[in-house]
């Protein structure tokens, strides 16, 4: 007797009396099983041990247990680590992918927000449904505020959020603040860690009390509370710090630094512009519908208030409306992120078809095995635990590496998210998380069990083999089945992927109307003591343009605004047209930049010049419009040389149209070029307004923008000293953040496709190779009777991708149908376009060929006289 057989005789003892003949002879099965396919029996005895003390500690219970199939099953996967690392590795990959992308959606669109009852809470806002240009979603009038029924039980507001200019520490930083009503903190459930919040009275004197962040209060002050009592400078301005915010504390959709108190004046004229954002709370039990009644009868009554808002309502398509907060915090991510959910959910079944076929496989050469345990007296209750025990140590171990490799993502996420992703600091993968994917472990382990409890569960477990040879029938029609479902799977998302890629490329080829590259974007803001004019504020300009422009490497510099995510509206009057008293002008976005603007941007004039251009003084009032404004309002062509003048005034002076400059895609390349009325700094002075934030734009070699930050910087500091500058960033980071939906769409849903074509390829590639070890004595019959190698390999090759045709077809089907969900989110293509089509068909079976010919050339070096002899 060998080591083998005398750890197994020693281990025997320890069997009960009326289970130890049959344990033995298992036992020896199993080690004559072992020696005859080259596995080591010394390391199969190792396991007797252990599994004659559970079966002493089993012999109540009819001699199964729970705990005896894990050890029975645990031991026969240690002898087969091939298996069972690949099933464990294919697995964890699909569960990885599920688990990251349900915390993703868990985090963003179904974890409710941070406030009280925010299932409640709904943004109001107007609608200007009939605007040509602009943005169709407008704030709130003034005027209306408090008058909204009923329907609510708490209604804050906001204006802004603005930057300010924080002057309390030894270096100005820009923060971003917020001017709120006391209601809102309300509404959105504020308290203080220090201090007190604010409330009307502070609103009302001049220059009230401020909240500070909690992060801003830990970053700038140290954590300090005697902060709270005294004052900070806020763009120049002193006001006394009334308390510190705790932590969490948060204006939905915004990151906020200062909290400024703010009161809707009383008997604020009508007219007034457009400029609050309120939030507010359902009152219990009452409907959105009835809310959204409510709402429409208040603004039916505007007209009441001021005559033009019966012009806004009839041409413009005035409405009131209101939306839950939580879709305005997603925006249009959500789709999106179903969509890619969906196609994860896709990756984790071609995972699971992987592992149910690697288990089919182990499972048919295992006949002889399980006709043994049938034949020592194992009913079909332990035959299934056997199986289901495997199936769920294999489960259980990717499911486990799967949480891991999700937690490592999940936390890299915010590194690398585009800006636009809605509540990304929030990602967390918790215990819901860590449930959900416990169960999804469980359900794996009970679809791969599936396949041979019902195989072996029967009365009859078939005839004692002593070897297995071939393949059975019904191992290649589920082998078969499991690739043509995960070709055609993998033919779905290759599909939707492809169209989003034309998609991106077609976004990326529209003209924006500007040059992007090379072009840094930064803010600041002059202090209104210091610079209280605009003559001072424009020499300040002048100054700061004429050093920048000095500079090594610089290009041009020039003010503006950046030509990405501008908006506003103004009315604009037009030298002889007249507008009734009750009537309302063309509204069109009133823009002020310096001379140098357009050439910096090598935005084309279309016709006349620009302001730099202009004869005389550049900076005198005159105007340029953007070609849309123009076609709009001069349709005849005629747009140079007419006089205009934004509102509120209506009369001269008259600032001449100079020039028609290409309109830019201000939205993003999938948007309608905007509308624009440019305007030199210096009518500002003869408009009565005074502006002290801009925004420079410097232009330099692509790539080498951001080098260039810490000479602005010290440039600024020079013309205008404690003046920081904010903000810095490339113009083409800003023009391709407004393609963030496509990007991440493409990005997820392509790693997806990735995902899924590695892994199907992967089962195809599995499949081959053990379908040219089962017919390996026809190969070698056939190569002895004269077949070459070379047809040898078209054998192989032609039934494999046979198999990937049928795939093919059905994912061809499949895909015609899913990619329609795609149609919103497609720029420039149709979900059906053929190059897509078969570009993602080109790639599937170019690398399927490749996968298919490892075991095919394989075949083809058959030696048959070594098959033949075998």
């Amino acid at each position: 007797m060998d080591i083998a057989g005398a750890l197994v005789s020693l281990a025997g003892r320890l069997v009960p009396a009326t289970r130890r003949s049959d344990w033995r002879r298992e036992w020896t099965a199993e080690l004559a099983e072992a020696r005859r396919s080259g596995r080591s029996p010394l390391r199969l005895a190792a396991g007797a041990m252990s599994d004659a003390w559970a079966m002493r500690r089993v012999e109540a219970a009819g001699g199964w247990s729970v705990a005896l199939e894990v050890r029975r099953a645990l031991r026969s996967l240690r002898n087969s680590p091939a298996f069972s690392l690949a099933s464990v590795a294919t697995l964890a990959v699909g569960v990885a992918a599920t688990t990251t992308m349900l915390t993703l959606v868990d985090s963003i669109l179904l974890r409710p927000l941070e406030i009280p009852e925010a299932e409640r809470v709904v943004r109001i806002h107007h609608t200007f449904e009939g605007r040509e240009g602009g943005n169709p979603i407008a704030p709130f009038a003034l005027p209306f505020f408090q008058e909204h029924g009923r329907a609510f039980e708490l209604i804050g507001a906001h204006w802004g959020p603005s930057d300010y200019t924080l002057a309390s520490t030894d270096t100005p930083e820009r923060v971003r603040g917020v001017r709120a009503t006391p209601e809102l903190l309300t509404l959105l459930g504020a308290t203080t860690a220090v201090g007190r919040l604010f409330d009307a009275a502070d609103a009302e004197e001049e220059l009230g009390g401020v909240l500070l962040a909690h992060h801003l209060w830990v970053r700038i002050f140290g954590s300090d509370p005697a902060v709270v009592g005294g004052t900070i400078e806020l763009d120049g301005r002193t006001r006394p710090v009334l308390g510190v915010l705790r932590e969490g504390v948060e204006l939905p959709g915004h990151d906020i630094d200062v909290w400024l108190p703010y009161v809707v004046p009383a008997g604020i004229r009508a007219d007034d512009s457009f400029r609050l954002y309120p939030l507010a709370r359902l009152a219990e039990g009452v409907a959105p519908a009835v809310a959204e009644e409510d709402l429409a009868r208040m603004t039916a009554r505007f007209p009441e208030a001021a005559d033009f808002y019966r012009v806004l309502l009839d041409e413009y398509g005035l409405t009131t409306g209101m939306r839950p907060l939580r879709d305005e915090i997603v925006g249009d991510i959500e789709r999106p992120l179903w969509i890619v959910l969906g196609a994860v959910f896709v990756v984790l079944a071609v995972a699971a078809g992987n592992a149910a076929t690697l288990y089919l496989t182990r499972t048919e050469d295992r006949r002889q095995e399980v006709a043994v345990r049938r034949a020592l007296g194992a009913g079909r209750r332990g035959v299934a635990a056997h199986f289901f025990a495997e199936s769920a140590a294999i489960a259980l171990t990717a499911g486990a590496l799967g949480l891991a490799v999700a937690w490592l993502t999940v936390r890299a996420i915010p590194l690398f998210a585009p800006s636009a992703l809605p509540r990304v600091d929030e990602l967390a993968l918790g215990w819901r998380m860590i449930g959900a994917t416990g169960a999804l472990s469980l359900l794996l382990a009970g679809v791969l069990s599936l396949y041979p409890i019902l195989r072996f569960g029967s009365d009859d477990p078939g005839p004692l083999r002593s070897r297995v040879t071939g393949e059975t029938r019904s191992q290649r029609a589920v082998g078969s089945g499991m690739v043509v479902a995960q070709v055609a799977l993998a033919v779905v998302l290759l599909t939707g992927s492809a169209l989003l890629l034309r998609t991106f490329v077609a976004l990326r080829s529209v003209d924006p109307g500007f040059e992007p590259a090379g072009v840094l974007v930064a803010d600041f803001a002059l202090s209104p003591p210091a610079y209280p004019s605009t003559p001072e504020i424009l020499d300040v300009h002048d100054r700061l343009l004429r050093r920048l422009e000095a500079l090594p490497g610089v290009q041009a510099a020039a003010l503006g605004p950046s030509p990405v995510g501008f908006r506003g509206c103004n009315g604009l009057y037009i030298e002889g047209r007249l507008v009734p008293a009750d009537a309302a002008p063309p509204c069109v976005p009133v823009l002020f930049a310096s001379p140098g603007y357009w050439s910096l941007l090598e935005v084309d004039v279309l016709e006349g010049e620009t302001l730099g251009e202009a004869a005389g003084d550049g900076m005198v009032p005159q105007a340029l419009v953007s070609a849309e404004t123009a076609s709009r309002l001069w349709p005849s062509g005629d747009a140079v040389g007419a006089g205009v003048h934004p509102s509120p005034r209506r009369g001269p002076p008259w600032y001449p149209v100079r020039g028609v400059v290409e309109s830019v895609r201000n939205g993003g390349p999938d948007q309608s070029p905007g509308e624009a009325l440019y305007l030199p700094f210096a009518a500002m002075a003869e408009l009565g307004w005074v502006q002290h934030g801009f925004t420079l734009l410097v232009r330099t070699e692509p790539g080498r923008e951001l080098d260039l930050v810490p000479l602005v910087r010290g440039v600024l500091d020079e013309v205008a000293p404690s003046t920081p500058l904010s903000g810095a960033h490339t113009l083409l980071d800003a023009h391709r953040a407004t393609m963030h939906r496509s990007a991440l769409t493409l990005g997820l849903l392509g790693a997806a496709a990735g995902i899924t074509l590695l892994l199907g390829l992967v089962g195809l590639y599995g499949v081959v190779a053990h379908r040219v070890g089962a017919i390996r004595a026809e190969i070698g019959l056939r190569m002895a009777l004269g077949a070459a190698a070379s047809e040898v390999r078209g054998m192989v090759l032609g039934r494999a991708l046979r198999l990937v045709a049928a795939g093919a077809a059905l994912g061809l089907g499949l895909a015609l149908l899913v990619t329609r969900v795609l149609a919103t989110l497609l720029f420039g293509v149709e979900p059906a376009d053929p190059a897509s089509i078969g570009s993602a068909l080109a790639v599937l079976f170019a690398t399927a060929f490749a996968a298919c010919w490892i075991p095919a050339a394989r075949a083809g070096r058959t030696d048959p006289a070594a098959v033949l002899k075998g």
